[in-house]
């Protein structure tokens, strides 16, 4: 229940103390960090988990079971209508929350990894142009991941959305 900047520090602490870790979602808030955090684990040789919660739901094991009859790359399509979250949230602090790509979207990037067994290779992403808009740009964007075994994964990402909508829908 820490903020998302103090994760890799106490992940690190944690590690070197010998003990296993499991972490909330965002793992690390840059690359310099997630290094460090591998290198405590290697040397250290515990385990570290991250609470990635989606691929544990029901639904997501139920899509799992149905996927894997088909085996090809899928096109996967995640539209996720996250809300509105006040500009002055520590969430949107680069430096404290990391936005909400790093702290929400990951969610969404490690449902599809799962879903088509696959890592991913390439990202596309483009964002509404917040000059013509009251919306924040990381609130609201389109990406396309390109997974190692082919399969595509388009995540459209809103804060403009309804709430009378769903919040999650996948297809």
């Amino acid at each position: 229940s820490t903020r998302h900047n103090e994760h890799a520090s106490k992940i690190i602490e944690a590690l070197n103390n010998n003990t296993n870790v499991f972490v909330e979602k965002p793992l690390a808030m840059n690359i310099e960090e997630l290094k460090n955090i591998i290198n405590a684990v290697k040397k250290n040789k515990k385990i570290l988990q991250v609470g990635f919660n989606r691929r544990f739901s029901p639904l997501a094991q139920k899509l799992k079971k149905q996927i894997k009859k088909e085996n090809a790359p899928l096109i996967i399509n995640y539209d996720i209508n996250a809300g509105v979250i006040p500009n002055d949230v520590w969430i949107h602090d680069k430096t404290v929350g990391g936005g909400r790509i790093i702290g929400e979207v990951c969610h969404f990037i490690d449902l599809i990894s799962y879903l088509s067994d696959s890592e991913v290779k390439n990202v596309v992403a483009l964002s509404i142009d917040s000059e013509q808009s009251s919306f924040r740009e990381d609130d609201n964007f389109s990406a396309i991941l390109k997974m190692k075994n082919g399969t595509l994964g388009y995540i459209n990402y809103h804060a403009t959305g309804s709430n009378q909508l769903e919040k999650e829908k996948i297809t």
